[in-house]
């Protein structure tokens, strides 16, 4: 094992996804299927346009979720999960389900 790997803690990584309120939202969100823009600023009530462009920027950064544009008259941009984004799923549900008990 190298250093970096033993430093590492169990939740080294998870807190930069769950970093706002919004990233797992949009996350979830995702899991319908791909989306376009439109679609999940309408799913998320009370997300500003340029914080939902901020937090999709980050996702496609971190690979959690891949953008597809078609070529069409106006063009149509979709978002949908990468295998990345899909693994993280079972862990936003736990979160979600604890939530809502406390």
């Amino acid at each position: 094992m190298n250093l970096e790997s033993q430093n590492k803690k169990p939740l080294d990584g998870i807190s930069e996804y769950l970093e706002c309120e919004w990233t797992p939202l949009i996350l979830l969100t995702l899991k319908k299927g791909n989306q376009r823009y439109s679609q999940i600023e309408f799913s998320l009530h009370g997300i500003t346009p340029s914080e939902l462009s901020t937090r999709l920027r980050n996702l496609l950064t971190q690979g959690m979720i891949s953008r597809h544009v078609q070529a069409s008259q106006p063009s149509m941009t979709n978002y949908e999960l990468t295998e990345k984004g899909k693994a993280l799923q079972e862990a936003i549900h736990a979160i979600t389900k604890y939530n809502s008990i406390i």
